[in-house]
């Protein structure tokens, strides 16, 4: 059966990776590491890909790359092929090193490359490799703490959003939590990002569970201002009544993914009466006046954690996803 063609249009943006083949080591030595970047470095000379970022791995490697001319395939192929030769001629073995094609996702908004930098970088931190993402020295994080870097780094994309220990200032507490709690029906970030009001009260009223679109923090922030406002919303849903307790609790738990522990600690209230207020936010949802103020709030929330990352068009390109080997 004939393989599926990549998408590997001029500029695009990817998440890549890799693994050994079972029970292989990619990288062993600190050599080995310098050999890989060193074909990579390679390939970037030759106009095939940009790297952005990197992270490699004891058994496989992540790299966040775009492709100017649309020749990333030739590219990452050179790249394993050469240091797949290298490493079987040190070791005296024959055989495939790599488990598969590499995987290629395509990253088709700022929202996107934005989240992938956070994981790449927190990837050795994930494998109990390092403390902190800088603190790990066969990846890029810890070139954002120097001003010279290697001329195949291109750290345009890192300057941007790198935290100072390589995480995203928006995507990191973001990422850490999607790897903590999946989310096994994913909302579309990227169109609720550019939703009106309107058309996020209206998504509040059908999702169900807990989902990760916002750090509590700026939660939290724009609910304060909205509570300066607003004093006293008080809305009547059957006998009970809602308020802004209802709604922080119930937001916090569908907007940020907190368990009710975690939103009882958050509130100082116990985890049965965090419980409850998230139940009673869900059927609050039904007043059009709630609704539309949790929309509202939704929406400036989303606004601020992610308006820098949209696109210079300020519109999201949507229906493009991975390609998988």
């Amino acid at each position: 059966m004939p393989r599926a063609r990549r998408n590997d249009a001029r500029g695009a943006c990817f998440h890549v990776e890799n693994r050994a083949l079972s029970g292989r080591i990619l990288f062993e030595r600190t050599a080995d590491a310098r050999d890989f970047l060193s074909g990579v470095a390679r390939v970037v000379r030759g106009r095939h890909l940009d790297l952005h970022a990197y992270a490699l791995l004891p058994t496989r490697f992540h790299l966040l790359v775009s492709s100017p001319e649309g020749r990333l395939a030739e590219g990452l192929r050179r790249v394993q092929d050469a240091y797949a030769r290298g490493l079987n001629r040190r070791l005296g073995r024959k055989g495939p090193l790599f488990g598969g094609r590499y995987r290629a996702r395509l990253l088709d908004t700022h929202v996107h490359r934005a989240a992938v930098l956070g994981y790449v970088h927190e990837s050795p931190v994930r494998a109990g490799l390092a403390e902190t993402p800088a603190a790990y020295p066969y990846a890029s994080a810890r070139l954002l703490r120097v001003s010279l870097r290697p001329p195949w780094l291109d750290a345009r994309i890192l300057e941007r959003w790198g935290g100072d220990d390589g995480r995203p200032a928006v995507a990191w507490e973001l990422v850490g939590r999607w790897l903590r709690q999946p989310d096994p029906d994913p909302p579309d970030l990227d169109a609720l990002v550019l939703a009106t009001p309107g058309e996020i009260a209206e998504w509040l009223g059908d999702a169900t569970g807990a989902h990760v679109l916002l750090r509590a923090s700026t939660l939290e922030h724009v609910l304060e201002s909205a509570r300066r406002e607003v004093p006293s919303l008080v809305v009547r849903s059957g006998r009970r009544p809602t308020s802004w307790d209802l709604l922080e609790a119930g937001l916090l738990r569908s907007t940020c993914g907190l368990t009710f522990a975690e939103i009882g600690e958050r509130l100082e209230v116990a985890t049965a009466t965090a419980y409850a207020r998230t139940r009673l936010h869900r059927t609050a949802l039904r007043s059009p006046a709630y609704a539309a103020t949790a929309g509202t709030v939704v929406h400036c929330a989303l606004g601020l954690e992610y308006g820098a990352l949209l696109s210079p068009l300020g519109r999201v390109r949507p229906g493009r996803r991975s390609n998988s080997g």
